[in-house]
């Protein structure tokens, strides 16, 4: 065979010569090669896009019901704390139109007299009564310069009616004698008859009509931490924040976490709270009218 004849590629088959072009062979042979290796690469990609996609549409669905069921248990939990804030108000106003109440802090009582005596003793029992029956409550207090103030606490103060109208925090009642102010810092109380602070959420402060007089109840604070519990939130944290600023964190802190953020001041300024609540459900606030 030549020299030739081996570059070709030659072969006898019957006394016949056949020729094989070697280099077409090769490039005939890398062009299949290419083409399988292509297909395989178009699947995987294809297979690759597919799961990408289906991730994408599982894990949006996955969110929108983490988002849906958070929404609807803070809509419970705002209404667990509407009903508790209802009743308190509702408590409130039976207070506020008790007349032997409005005798008392309008000095009409002598406060030598055994009726003024039996009048406070067995207001107090009831108070002390009344804060031991409702798991919201944790404290009431009526407040007049002209008699010692009554309430569930043991200290009696006279003068706290001037004391704490005088002040930034409860000069809103002189202003707005009709409405219902929720504090969560009211200092002057809190010294005036040794109130731990820790002891409430919020406080309901409400003046008497026609008189220079006001009640408070306090929220009871474990009453609030048990309703804010029932929201499990392993990758945020919900804050029930006061008008004025307090902030009770779910772990049972009073550390500020949300009050000066831009969400929740943008949420505030909108006055929609609600809408607050479904938008950011990791971290929420309830703010009481």
């Amino acid at each position: 065979m030549t020299t030739k004849e081996k570059r070709l590629g030659k072969a006898s088959r019957g006394g016949n010569s056949v020729t094989f072009p070697t280099r077409q062979k090769a490039v005939f042979g890398q062009s299949i090669r290419l083409r399988l290796i292509g297909s395989y690469i178009l699947l995987i990609m294809f297979l690759v896009t597919v799961g990408v996609l289906a991730y994408l549409v599982a894990y949006r669905a996955m969110i929108k019901s983490y988002e849906k069921s958070s929404s609807e248990t803070l809509d419970m939990i705002g209404e667990y704390l509407e009903y508790g804030f209802d009743s308190i108000k509702t408590t409130a106003t039976e207070y506020l139109v008790d007349s032997k109440l409005t005798d008392y802090l309008s000095g009409r009582y002598d406060e030598n007299t055994n009726e003024y005596r039996e009048f406070y003793n067995k207001q107090k029992d009831a108070l002390v009564t009344r804060a031991s029956s409702d798991r919201f409550i944790n404290g009431i207090y009526f407040f007049s310069d002209q008699v010692y103030s009554v309430s569930t606490s043991k200290t009696s103060q006279l003068n706290v009616y001037t004391e704490y109208t005088s002040g930034e925090s409860g000069s809103a009642i002189k202003e707005n004698p009709n409405g219902y102010l929720w504090q969560g810092i009211s200092t002057v109380i809190d010294e005036k008859l040794n109130i731990d602070e820790n002891s409430y959420a919020v406080r309901l402060v409400k003046a008497f009509y026609g008189q220079d007089a006001f009640l408070a109840i306090d929220v009871d604070k474990q009453a609030v931490l048990e309703i804010l519990g029932k929201l499990e939130t392993e990758n945020g944290y919900m804050a029930f924040i006061t008008s004025d600023g307090a902030e009770l964190n779910q772990d049972g802190t009073s550390d500020t976490r949300l009050s000066q953020t831009d969400f929740y001041l943008s949420a505030v300024a909108s006055n929609n709270h609600r809408q607050y609540h479904r938008h950011y459900h990791r971290r929420t606030d309830f703010l009481p009218d």
